[in-house]
């Protein structure tokens, strides 16, 4: 997940199409919102998805991807958070499963555990060794 001169950009998981998958897209050129989910025709599972304007789900979507859980209602997932009529629910602040950078896999709990082992005079530079 990144934030591009102002705009929110995430992808995870495989969102390549083919003849194996179904992918449902959003594109709203006056919001400057585009998201791609693709699914596996077969199981109903998450396989990847591009989030550009609007990342803010981008955790849960990760998740539900990670869990190869089938999605019994995919075009719920489609539309973005700043489309919803309420807000976007809250991410589970103490989940050490959590992701804080998907480009080095880094987890919340991982990050809590270098804290706690390096000790309370740790410095940023400690914990990025």
């Amino acid at each position: 997940k990144l934030k591009l001169l102002g705009c929110d950009v995430a992808s995870f998981g495989d969102a390549k199409e083919s003849e194996d998958t179904s992918a449902l897209v959003w594109n709203d050129p006056v919001g400057r919102v585009y998201r791609k989910l693709v699914f596996d025709k077969t199981q109903g599972t998450l396989l990847g998805g591009i989030l550009v304007g609007d990342a803010d789900d981008y955790s849960p979507l990760l998740a539900l991807q990670k869990s190869g859980a089938p999605v019994e209602s995919p075009a719920l997932l489609l539309a973005p958070p700043s489309a919803a009529t309420q807000p976007a629910a809250a991410e589970d602040d103490e989940d050490p499963a959590a992701q804080i950078c998907s480009c080095n896999d880094v987890s919340r709990g991982a990050i809590a555990a270098a804290c706690q082992d390096l000790g309370a005079s740790a410095t940023y530079g400690d914990l990025k060794a």
